[in-house]
């Protein structure tokens, strides 16, 4: 078993070097690249001893995860996960280097969040343990995908229908999101080992309009700076070329004029703009993390509004990489599944496309059957992802302290 203190040296020691590995091609190209530009002779020789370097530090990366793997609980093998392109770095983050973070921090019992790989595994198992009862309500997002598929055929077939495609396109986000509050409540008791009570559908009723509100309010709280930004900055822009619009040209030499003897102003705007741009970003990428409980806070607490926010924010405070670490982990796992059954369910669905290629149904076919395949990766992958969504939620909130 190891201690805190060796936990710690190991988890610096294979971060700095997972982190060498990822940034050495970098560095080698901008060393190879400034010195090809002072006319350096033996390139090809520096460049060599470069690579090799980097295959001696891959090695021995490997080599240090084959020896910590007992001490984390994997097996050895789980090294091959740092072959896979750019996902692979994050799998071994999570496999290895999280136990040893966790390791290193030695927090008590109640203040210890579990691993994301262990979270993951239960979420997997539990979604197919209770997928008989889950699919009862998640088989609507099939049924919803269908009557798309089919109003979007009959726009084909009659234009006028357009109109109608319209309403029921608005009628179903309705519905599906009607459906997501269903299933949550579904998968809550369930996660607490306990049967659906069988009221969910009038809880979903209830609480539908109470989380499109939420839901605009995180997004107004998050995206709005940085909207606003590129708003101001794009009609700026627009204000700036409506000169040219039906002009005779001498405009575009006065603005061409007006430019050059404002450029310093103009410069220091464009930085100003860039700032701002970037620190709006930045906001919405912090705010989303710190916000992202709020749906389980309104749903699972009964907390309503700008409570459930606040509710988000306290059990995220001071835990705000953890959050995102394991949501990102979790989008990851999420994004090869659906990757996987859209490629398998697109491969079936492509055998009675080529036998109507050549008839006037084709175009019908296809639209049914796109909006069906989404509708059963709906059904299949949203159980699964609310069953993620509410250990998470309460595994934060567990350990977050009065």
């Amino acid at each position: 078993m190891l201690k805190p203190a060796e936990a710690k040296q190991k988890f610096m020691s294979s971060l700095g070097l997972l982190l060498v590995i990822v940034l050495w091609p970098l560095l080698s190209g901008i060393i190879a690249g400034v010195l090809s530009y002072i006319g350096f002779e033996s390139l090809d020789l520096i460049t060599l001893i470069l690579a090799v370097i980097w295959l001696a530090l891959f090695i021995w990366f490997i080599v240090m995860l084959w020896k910590i793997a007992p001490e984390v609980g994997v097996t050895p093998w789980a090294f091959l996960w740092i072959f896979l392109p750019v996902v692979g770095v994050f799998l071994i983050g999570m496999l290895f280097l999280e136990p040893l973070k966790y390791i290193a921090d030695n927090k008590p019992a109640n203040e210890r969040l579990p691993l994301t790989w262990d979270l993951i595994k239960q979420s997997w198992k539990d979604f197919f343990a209770s997928l008989k009862t889950t699919i009862n309500t998640s088989i609507y997002y099939l049924y919803i995908g269908l009557a798309l598929g089919v109003s979007g055929a009959l726009v084909g077939i009659w234009a006028p229908w357009g109109i109608g495609h319209f309403l029921l396109a608005i009628a179903s986000m309705l519905a599906s999101i009607w459906i997501s509050i269903k299933l949550f409540y579904v998968v809550w008791r369930i996660d607490d080992n306990k049967s659906p009570k069988g009221d969910e559908q009038q809880l979903a009723t209830q609480q539908l309009w109470p989380y499109i509100g939420v839901v605009l309010l995180v997004a107004l709280i998050t995206a709005g700076p940085f909207l606003l930004i590129l708003l101001v900055g794009g009609m700026f822009a627009l204000s700036s070329l409506l000169p040219l619009l039906g002009g005779t040209g001498a405009e575009m030499t006065a603005m061409i004029d007006n430019l050059q003897a404002n450029m310093n102003v103009l410069l220091g705007g464009g930085i100003v703009f860039a700032l701002l741009l970037i620190a709006s970003w930045v906001w919405m990428i912090y705010k989303s993390v710190q916000y992202s409980q709020a749906i389980p806070a309104l749903l699972a607490d009964a907390k309503s509004g700008y409570q459930a926010l606040k509710e988000s924010a306290r059990i995220v405070k001071n835990r705000w990489w953890g959050m995102l670490w394991k949501n990102q982990l979790w989008g990851l796992i999420v994004g090869a599944a659906t990757f996987a059954l859209l490629m398998a369910a697109g491969l079936v669905l492509a055998i009675p496309l080529f036998f109507l290629r050549s008839t006037g149904y084709a175009g019908v076919a296809n639209e049914v059957l796109s909006q069906a395949l989404q509708g059963g990766v709906q059904m299949l992958l949203m159980p699964l992802t609310f069953v993620f969504i509410i250990k998470l939620y309460k595994a934060f909130k567990k350990t977050a302290g009065k």
